[in-house]
């Protein structure tokens, strides 16, 4: 039986969920509304300022370029005014509500190392992510490592930064740097991306190891922990899987070169 720290909320959608939408449309109203209040502030304050004509000095001047605001109801679009000082010294309108740059509430930002401690697991964190921020903040990544070819993997890679580096550049930047880590699946048998891919085997090579060892602090020498530690992996990979492609483990142990998780033989270098 799978079990799992998240409960799945189906119907993630606005139209499967219209009260979820409805308050995320309230949301965007407050939140236009609270900052229409703060421009008008600044605009007051700078009532003094006139122009020879007797026309504002300080007036509206459009608005910045639409951005979502990542709330613990999924993205909060928003817009904020800008200003034009008419007068010679500048005035700019920096919303203390939503300050730039910003792209996530506080809320969220303490959700992230909240699920870290309750032990959400690797797999499990996609899916708390999806109830958190909607599926949007997860299927271009999907594009990314669930690609046929390193090729298309690359172009997916390249459209994600340019996507969301503007909104998360630390991100893209992490991402960015350890591209060709990530991507190195792409070397190995097709049979052996799953394993790859994925953080399962570690967890569950030392969940037995940590249930048992957690509880003997103190007891045992260095000497006598490392030995239980090992025999705990023994008694434990009895109910391991094998595995996948096992068989192809050979040709990765002797050097073979393997290119979008097919082996690179003489016939198919000629073809290509």
């Amino acid at each position: 039986m799978k079990k799992s720290n998240v409960i799945e909320l189906e119907g993630r959608a606005a139209d499967a969920d219209p009260l979820t939408e409805m308050l995320r449309v309230g949301a965007r109203r407050l939140i236009e509304q609270a900052v229409e209040t703060e421009l008008q502030e600044l605009l007051m304050a700078h009532e003094g300022r006139r122009l020879a004509d007797g026309r504002a000095g300080v007036v509206r001047n459009g608005h910045l370029t639409e951005r979502d605001i990542q709330t613990g109801l999924g993205p909060a679009t928003v817009r904020i005014p800008k200003v034009r000082a008419k007068t010679g010294e500048p005035v700019t309108f920096r919303s203390a509500l939503v300050p730039p740059y910003v792209r996530k509430t506080r809320s969220l930002e303490s959700a992230l190392p909240w699920l870290y401690l309750k032990v959400v697991s690797t797999g499990e964190m996609s899916a708390a992510l999806e109830v958190l921020v909607g599926p949007e903040a997860k299927q271009a990544l999907h594009e990314i490592w669930q690609a046929e070819t390193r090729e298309d993997a690359g172009k997916a890679f390249d459209l994600f930064l340019v996507t969301y580096e503007p909104k998360y550049p630390k991100a893209a930047l992490c991402l960015e740097k350890d591209r060709e880590e990530l991507m190195a699946f792409y070397d190995f048998p097709a049979q052996h991306w799953q394993s790859i891919r994925t953080s399962n085997p570690i967890e569950s090579t030392f969940a037995t190891i940590r249930h048992r060892t957690k509880r003997s602090k103190g007891c045992l020498s260095r000497d006598g922990m490392l030995h239980m530690m090992f025999k705990l992996g023994q008694y434990a990979q009895k109910n391991w899987r094998r595995q996948r492609g096992f068989e192809y483990l050979a040709q990765v142990i002797t050097g073979a070169k393997f290119r979008d998780g097919i082996e690179v033989t003489a016939s198919n270098r000629a073809a290509a």
